[in-house]
């Protein structure tokens, strides 16, 4: 029997691409007091026949070079994250909140970056976090600037986000 991937290994696999359908899903929410509250887990359910066509979604080719060159400083940054002081790793005049107490980074899980050009880049990285006796994996994209000196030049976390879009 062929042993299982190791973590790197897992990185490197990319999904096959599809084109966009609707998957359904019932998310359970309370609307109260202006808000809205999920109250439980969501589930699969079927789609109706006649409905609104999936939007086209733009596919994004990864930059496999630059994802490879960035990821201790995505690593960083979430460590710096969770620990609650991102200024150090974060680009000038960037101001990321912390994570509330008691979130601890166990690990970047996934990391890609878009194809692009230029020195403000965008990737998406998927971060496992320890939350009292509970882990949960959480999906970012994660904004890059090139910060330059005379001396050198690096990546640094402009900007993150919850999510994939």
């Amino acid at each position: 029997e062929a042993p299982a991937p190791s973590g790197k290994d897992k990185k490197k696999a990319a999904a096959p691409e599809s084109p966009a359908r609707w998957v359904g899903l019932d998310v359970p929410v309370v609307e109260t007091s202006g808000r809205v509250i999920v109250t439980g887990e969501p589930g699969l359910v079927g789609i109706p026949t006649k409905g609104p066509k999936a939007p086209d979604l733009t596919t994004t080719k990864t930059d496999q070079e630059l994802a490879a060159s960035t990821e201790g400083t995505v690593e960083q940054f979430f460590r710096a994250y969770a620990g609650g002081d991102t200024e150090a790793v974060t680009a000038p005049g960037a101001s990321v909140p912390p994570l509330p107490e008691g979130v601890e980074y166990k690990g970047l899980v996934t990391w890609s970056i878009d194809e692009g050009t230029g020195d403000d880049r965008t990737g998406t990285a998927r971060v496992s976090w320890t939350l009292g006796e509970g882990t949960v994996e959480q999906t970012y994209r994660v904004e890059l600037t090139r910060v330059s000196s005379a001396e050198a030049a690096r990546w640094q976390v402009a900007d993150v986000r919850g999510g994939t879009l």
